[in-house]
């Protein structure tokens, strides 16, 4: 399913799984904690799938919580979610 993802077990951390979407897609996944700052932004590159492992952009571990992304698509977001971080 496009913009789908699983979760792996314990959820330290969360793959997106674009596989449905045919090789050579390019999505953006961006992260967000509770309060709307963004944490992290993922790219695919072509990539059937990117795992988020609960750090921000400076590579620090975020504490757990649930924290809400946003997939993007040739400039339009296709799906918004929410994840649990876990430690």
């Amino acid at each position: 399913m496009l913009g789908a993802y699983r979760c792996q077990e314990c959820n330290d951390f969360v793959t997106f799984d674009f596989s449905d979407a045919g090789t050579g897609s390019n999505f953006i996944v961006r992260i967000f904690d509770m309060n709307g700052k963004r944490v992290r932004t993922l790219r695919t590159n072509g990539r059937p799938d990117i795992t988020w492992n609960g750090s921000d952009s400076n590579g620090t571990v975020l504490k757990s919580g649930v924290y809400l992304y946003i997939i993007e698509s040739n400039n339009s977001v296709i799906r918004r979610g929410s994840v649990t971080h876990a430690l």
